[in-house]
């Protein structure tokens, strides 16, 4: 290899903690070095892939494989890669994911988090019968579905926010019926029934379930492979990588913020972050992972390390996950604190005050929006006449008549 061509590799390595061979995969896609092995496009640049398994099955991994998320995408990962596991294991995996982003969806949601693709995380809420979203400090009532009466021959759309809602619902109708905006009128609906104002409060369980556990390993196994697969793949994680895939086995996990955890400097993130963490100390690997700032276990992936000394971070605002960072570097983490059963009720206690404050918070900042009043009816009919026109035309439906 020349010379040149070293120091340029190792100067990445310095600067990305990423492993030998993968600085060595970006520097030559950046100088357009060629080599032999499959090539992918990603984003703008093209660079090539070194042909990899899947840590979990040993599947061969290609260019088409899906992209795995470190971190889930629904509860707002971005930090993804192909060379971490197969599509079969992928979707396994992801169906864990998603309980546990049930767990957590409504304090995601009344926190004002948002998904990988930067959409505001909504959790439904029943009160009294009705149905509502909730989406930071906002709780928005759900318009019931649409009603035929028989005796008056008409259907009744009730119409949801928002003029492009509005149009839409209306017109999906209208086109089902092969009817056209000339048949539409406005009348007065129900007045809904809101629930007083008030505190609600309702169950968080994370973290005691097999499932949580295992995604938690998820994390932390597939953040290694991220940096470096060769560790992810090491004999001393087999075990873990099993109880990951199939859940045969157990984790040593607990609610933990005393821990110091990898040790790596953190930028300054939001107050409302979600973080994850591996790191060695002595002949243990230990992870970290944090939601929304105040709820934090940490837990033991192996007591029988040698892959030698390594740590790495991912983290990003809940908020705005498109705001993120990932480190690595071969140093040691700290040790973990000394568990204790109080330790639970800290790390519930803490969260459950914070959370609520910070709703308060938002409640105070969040300007209310003002109640709707509904379209006349001749914006409503040329909205609807526009987004017909714009529909794929369908076989026309005979309007109903009366027997």
């Amino acid at each position: 290899m020349p010379t040149t061509l070293k120091k340029l590799v190792r100067a990445r390595m310095e600067k990305t903690g990423e492993s030998y061979q993968q600085a060595l995969r970006h520097v030559r896609a950046e100088d357009g070095s060629r080599r032999e092995g499959p090539k992918t496009t990603l984003g703008p640049a093209t660079r090539t892939l070194t042909p990899t398994r899947c840590i979990y099955c040993a599947a061969a991994l290609t260019t088409t494989t899906r992209w795995a998320h470190v971190w889930p995408k629904s509860m707002g990962g971005r930090l993804q890669s192909r060379e971490i596991c197969c599509d079969n294991c992928n979707n396994a995996i992801g169906q864990l994911e998603d309980q546990l982003r049930s767990n957590l969806l409504h304090v995601n949601a009344t926190m004002g988090a948002h998904n990988g693709d930067g959409m505001p995380i909504v959790a439904p809420l029943e009160i009294d019968g009705q149905s509502f979203h909730i989406s930071g400090p906002l709780v928005n009532l759900q318009v019931s579905g649409a009603s035929y009466d028989r005796g008056a021959q008409r259907l009744a759309v009730p119409l949801p926010a928002g003029f492009t809602n509005q149009v839409g619902a209306v017109g999906k109708h209208l086109m089902r019926q092969g009817r056209t905006a000339a048949d539409l009128a406005i009348e007065p609906g129900q007045e809904p029934h809101l629930p007083p104002s008030g505190r609600r409060t309702y169950d968080l369980k994370i973290g005691a379930s097999s499932i949580d556990k295992r995604v938690f390993a998820k994390m932390a196994i597939e953040l290694l492979a991220f940096f470096d697969h060769s560790l992810a793949l090491r004999p001393e994680l087999a075990e873990i990588r099993r109880f990951i895939r199939d859940g045969v086995g157990t984790l040593q996990s607990k609610p933990d913020r005393r821990s110091r955890g990898s040790g790596i400097p953190l930028p300054l993130l939001s107050e409302m972050f979600n973080l994850i963490e591996v790191w060695s100390f002595k002949r243990a690997l230990y992870f970290r992972v944090t939601f929304l700032k105040w709820i934090s276990f940490t837990g033991t992936l192996t007591t029988s390390w040698e892959g030698g000394k390594f740590r790495a971070a991912y983290g990003f605002d809940a908020r705005k996950p498109a705001q993120w960072f990932k480190k690595a570097d071969r140093r040691d983490g700290f040790n973990l604190s000394v568990w204790f059963p109080e330790m639970r009720d800290e790390v519930s206690q803490t969260a459950a005050k914070e959370f609520e404050a910070e709703s308060a918070r938002l409640m105070e900042i969040t300007e209310i929006p003002p109640r709707e009043l509904p379209p006349t009816i001749e914006k409503l009919r040329d909205g609807v006449t526009e987004w017909l026109a714009k529909q794929p035309r369908r076989a026309k439906r005979t309007p109903r008549s009366s027997s």
